[in-house]
């Protein structure tokens, strides 16, 4: 077998699939490793075993990366305060947990339209010390919406990408830079997600979508062309041959602001201000457990951009055209308390402490926020009218970070815990609930429900 000169890994929830590359490009060997219990360093180790590769280039799963869009009136300066009060209000992970850079990408009638592409900085280190364990380092790491985008960079306007392969990889690029992504399991709600992709662009970039790529023409995917009324053609999509293939990070001159590239120089210079291309929060490097023959494993934490302008992410927080979903990390949350009982004092004095009883359950003190998790029409909305009969009086809803949460998800602040057994009785007619990860003492919400597809 020919030798390998490059392997690129596209890390799913339960799998880990890595394709192997020679120096003309040409794909040489495909290998699957399932992923047990959710241990990556273990599935790491095999895959090295099985594979003879030194380094590796990864796609990031969608639910460790995102991209948040906000935007900022022309005179900002401190740009990066408000990124990150919108991560703080709208992500439950912790703000010093997340690694992001930003970029300003056009202008509208709010002011500068900047985009911030988020990751988990947990995350990146344990794959980094996964790798080092198993024997190779991470040279570089991206979303898969990156390579899509590449890929159809020639395509001469706007277009939807659908990307078919253990997932459906849903894109608006243009010019090797992409405006939304998102990754679903399911054709269910595919013409109402891709229908929330455009109008998002459209939205913040006023652009006209009238075109879309896939690499396989399904029936799912030909009604959403009939639908949205839009111009179907197929494309072969080799996303892993294109990361192999991408080269070190170019120069940024012709990285001008999307709406900005024919203002003058006068105009660039009072408009863009601090807001200059490439604004990176850096962290110092983090040192993997163990390292191969002595050598110094690469950090993952460097994102290339690539053609000039591109970003993307499996999560979006949308800024103005949709309420702000959440990101839900995978993190196993407590019970909820049980109710506890009060012990009277008696004339004397005793050893025995009294317990503090559990606050009563008060639904109109509540702040809570509901998410479509399915993907349906309307499906926040009918929630909120359900909770709004129950006595729940403060009310938010908006969309997940993704449409395939099997259940509906119930998330609250460690404060407001006991209110667990309250929350899923008033839903168990309707939904069929479990407990998700606890929210941020610093959420601007006490819970947030995730309506799921039961």
């Amino acid at each position: 077998m020919a030798k390998a000169s490059m392997t690129v890994l596209t890390i799913r929830e339960a799998e880990i699939f890595a394709h192997q590359y020679n120096q003309d490009g040409h794909e040489i060997q495909t290998v699957e490793i399932p992923i047990e219990a959710g241990n990556i360093a273990e599935a790491f180790t095999r895959l090295k075993k099985e594979l003879s590769f030194h380094h590796a280039r990864v796609f990031l799963p969608e639910d460790k990366t995102f991209l948040i869009t906000t935007h900022v009136d022309f005179n900002t300066e401190n740009i990066r305060e408000i990124i990150n009060k919108q991560l703080t209000e709208t992500v439950t992970e912790p703000i010093d947990n997340l690694i992001y850079d930003y970029q300003t990408v056009g202008k509208n009638s709010q002011g500068l339209v900047i985009q911030a592409i988020v990751t988990v900085k947990s995350y990146l280190h344990e794959l980094e010390d996964a790798a080092a364990t198993a024997g190779f380092d991470i040279e570089k790491t991206e979303p898969m919406s990156f390579a899509l985008a590449r890929e159809t960079s020639d395509s001469p306007s706007p277009h939807l990408i659908v990307y078919v392969d253990s997932q459906v990889h849903l894109a608006v690029a243009h010019g090797g830079r992409v405006f939304t992504s998102l990754a679903t399991y399911s054709y269910k709600y595919l013409v109402q997600q891709c229908h929330d992709l455009i109008s998002f662009t459209q939205n913040h970039y006023n652009v006209e979508i009238k075109n879309l790529i896939t690499n396989r023409n399904r029936p799912e995917i030909q009604q959403v062309a009939e639908a949205l009324q839009l111009t179907i053609s197929t494309h072969n999509f080799e996303p892993a041959q294109s990361l192999a293939q991408s080269g070190k990070e170019e120069k940024r001159e012709d990285a001008m602001p999307f709406d900005l590239k024919n203002a003058t120089d006068e105009e660039k210079a009072k408009k863009i201000k601090s807001a200059k291309i490439s604004k990176r929060t850096y962290y110092p490097p983090h040192k993997p457990k163990k390292s191969y023959s002595g050598g110094v494993v690469t950090s993952a934490l460097a994102f290339l951009i690539g053609a000039g302008l591109m970003f993307s992410g499996g999560v979006f927080v949308y800024d103005t055209f949709f309420d702000k979903p959440e990101q839900i990390p995978s993190v196993l949350s407590a019970q909820p308390t049980e109710k506890a009982t009060v012990t009277q004092p008696t004339s004397l004095p005793t050893a025995t402490p009294t317990l503090t009883p559990t606050p009563i359950p008060n639904r109109t003190e509540l702040h809570v926020k509901v998410l479509n998790g399915n993907g349906g029409v309307g499906i926040a909305a009918k929630a909120k009218q359900l909770l709004l009969s129950k006595g729940y009086t403060s009310i938010e809803t908006g969309n997940a970070g993704r449409y395939d949460y099997p259940k509906t998800e119930i998330q609250l602040k460690p404060s407001k815990a006991y209110y667990y057994q309250t929350i899923a009785q008033d839903l168990s007619g309707t939904y069929e609930v479990t407990q998700g990860t606890p929210l941020d003492t610093n959420n601007s919400v006490d819970v947030v429900i995730i309506i799921g597809e039961k």
